[in-house]
């Protein structure tokens, strides 16, 4: 293939509605390859902010496809629930899957007879394609994180020699009692702790212009690689623990587990954090910082994607599939999705009996079942009075979307009511704590020591005979 041909390139996510790490992937590689001459387009059964950003840049977003007119030389496959309708509704289109995360089911490798690469963003993933997908080594290309060099410029301010400020960024960390003591045991260090993220309820839309203005980051994956790309330290945070903080002698090991929960492993403490304080060093970041500025940019990140599109290209000239072979696929991918969908409707279930249940999409995973074992029947159903095989598989990339869009709700929806718990359990145990402070108070204590000197009763109950209006009120404080 000419690698110098322009390509029209259809990337898939399961969603653009946040700022979450796979949709901001999606926008930076769609911007990137535009600035290129290629001709990206974005499918995502969910659209957003994230969509109408790269809208912005004049690259196409749809939540339909049946709206792209153009048929794409390439998918670029993230997420199996938005990967699958778009080989469906392009046949003759070769994809990619793409592996952003080890354990979430919506990151498993989409085996289809049209995916010929599959791509992992670290090792970890990389584990998980070979060796739990059982993908052939020689069809995998490991293809490390980045950071987009334009947006995450250096540091204006040089780093102090201890830090003063310190940011915690991610999606995940709401503010409960684990943030709780990273903030404190900061505190008691010297360090004024800030929270960022969606769990938290403040969103950091210009993440660039925070790392300007801390120290030190606690996060992972991209939120770690883009403060380095400034040039401030991460330690990397998830949950209550920590990993080391990055230097010059780990960054590539840490790199190349994407600086995720596989890098994570310490139970946070004082003395934990402490330690890996002792590294702290203004001079070590700036080699950091220079290394990721030579080896992880978005420009080779987009470059070495490119290599990867053109051998697949290449690959597919040789490659053809049969429409019995992408409908028996299609047959299996059905029965695994089921299961999930029932998992679903468990989880409807048990928040129907913590009464929180409105708060999530209605999805009937005992009716999504029999909806996708009826599936399965008409499309092996040879009886000649069915529709066409091309008709079928229209009317399956329709249904098959609508599950993505219902999952993605429904995982949205899950993540914001556990930002709400972690809330309410917070506001318990601060009125458990005024509770305790009143309970503790001089007067209290006093109306306790009056109440134990004999006869005191007594005198109550006759002024309350004598002056029943005054008296009653009086008795009332006690």
């Amino acid at each position: 293939m000419n690698s110098e041909k322009k390509l029209r390139v259809l990337l898939t996510n399961h969603g653009l509605s946040h700022r979450g790490g796979t949709e901001l992937y999606i926008r930076d590689i769609a911007r990137a390859l535009f600035a290129k001459g290629h001709f990206p387009m974005v499918f995502s059964p969910v659209l957003g902010q994230v969509a109408e950003e790269i809208r912005g840049y004049g690259i196409p977003v749809v939540s339909e496809l049946s709206k792209l007119s153009e048929t794409p030389d390439l998918i670029h496959g993230q997420h199996h629930l938005a990967t699958l309708p778009a080989l469906l509704h392009f046949p003759h289109t070769p994809g990619i899957s793409f592996c952003h995360g080890y354990l979430h089911w919506l990151e498993a490798p989409l085996e289809f007879p049209r995916v010929l690469t599959y791509v992992a963003v670290d090792q970890v993933c990389q584990e998980r394609i070979l060796n739990q997908a059982g993908i052939p080594k020689e069809r995998v290309r490991l293809l490390l994180n980045f950071a987009d060099e334009d947006r995450f410029l250096p540091r204006k301010s040089p780093l102090p020699a201890f830090p003063k400020k310190a940011l915690l960024l991610s999606n995940y960390e709401a503010r409960d009692g684990k943030t709780d003591t990273l903030r404190e045991i900061c505190q008691e260090l010297g360090i004024e702790l800030s929270q960022y993220g969606i769990a938290s309820g403040e969103v950091a839309a210009r993440p660039e212009e925070l790392f300007q203005e801390y120290d030190l980051v606690f996060g992972k994956a991209r939120a770690a690689l883009e403060s380095l790309m400034v040039g401030t330290p991460v330690i990397p945070y998830q949950d209550g623990k920590i990993g080391p903080l990055v230097r010059p002698e780990n960054l590539s090991d840490l790199r190349n587990r994407n600086i995720g929960f596989s890098t994570i492993t310490q139970t946070l403490s004082r003395s934990a954090l402490k330690e890996q304080l002792n590294f702290y060093s203004a001079e070590e970041m700036a080699k950091v910082a220079r290394v990721m500025r030579e080896e992880a940019t978005l420009e080779q990140g987009c470059n070495k994607l490119l290599e990867v599109y053109c051998e697949t290209l290449q690959y597919a000239e040789n490659k053809q599939s049969s429409p019995l072979e992408e409908a028996e696929s299609v047959s299996r991918y059905l029965s695994t999705l089921s299961d999930h969908v029932l998992q679903h409707g468990l989880l409807r279930q048990e928040l129907e009996e913590t009464k929180l249940a409105n708060q999530l999409p209605q999805v009937d995973g005992t009716r999504l079942d029999e909806k996708l074992s009826a599936l399965q029947e008409e499309l092996l159903c040879k009886s000649s009075n069915e529709l066409s095989l091309q008709e079928k598989v229209k009317a399956l990339e329709a249904r098959v979307s609508l599950l993505g869009t219902q999952f993605h709700l429904g995982e949205q929806a899950r993540i914001s009511l556990e930002a709400d718990l972690h809330q309410a359990r917070l506001e318990q145990r601060r009125a458990q704590g005024k509770i305790s402070e009143i309970e503790n108070s001089r007067t209290i204590r006093v109306r306790n020591s009056l109440l134990r000197l004999p006869g005191i009763r007594m005198i109550l109950a006759v002024l309350k005979k004598l002056l029943p209006d005054r008296a009653a009120a009086q008795a009332k404080i006690f």
